[in-house]
């Protein structure tokens, strides 16, 4: 091992080229991890604004559009908005299923509108809201995730299809 004296001033420190590049090298790894987490954290990816904090499933033009977090957080407050489409309603209603096991895993705090009633059958619920025909109507469920990880959902208006969608709830 070669010694070398630093800036001729009679301190000698070994130097350790071996060392220093290996460290340099963490370096580089651990400040390319933390741009990383910064660029997540600045588009929404763990939560909060930007743009991959949202998103929209539908399944067509007569179906529901579901907005949801796509990351939110475990027990934090979340929103559900489903608009439904005009001319969905019949006899003045608009039934909306929800899957049930996405329901167990959320605590629902408030739905806007109320809803008329909610029915109970195998496994989903069935959300009933007055509607006029004339125009789409916005159902906002706001609620509290009560599961860690990765969450699935379904929605469905009357007998048609589910639109089905996914969450990763955080700690």
């Amino acid at each position: 091992m070669e010694i070398r004296s630093w800036h001729g001033k009679g301190f000698e420190i070994e130097e350790e080229p071996g060392f220093h590049h290996a460290s340099w090298h963490v370096q580089r790894i651990a400040w390319s991890i933390l741009a990383l987490a910064l660029l997540a954290a600045l588009l929404g990816a763990v939560g909060g604004g930007g743009p991959l904090a949202k998103a929209e499933a539908t399944g067509g033009p007569a179906d529901p559009v579901v907005e949801h977090e796509r990351f939110p957080h475990y027990s934090a407050p979340s929103t559900l908005r489903v608009r439904v489409p005009a001319d969905t309603a019949r006899n003045g209603e608009v039934r909306l299923r929800v899957d049930r096991r996405y329901i167990d895993g959320v605590r629902v705090e408030s739905v806007t509108p109320s809803p008329t009633r909610v029915e109970a059958g195998g496994d989903e619920l069935v959300y009933v809201f007055a509607a006029g025909t004339s125009r789409p109507t916005e159902l906002v469920f706001r609620l509290h995730m009560n599961t860690i990880g990765r969450v699935s959902g379904a929605v469905a208006l009357g007998t048609r299809a589910p639109v089905r969608f996914t969450q990763f709830v955080f700690p």
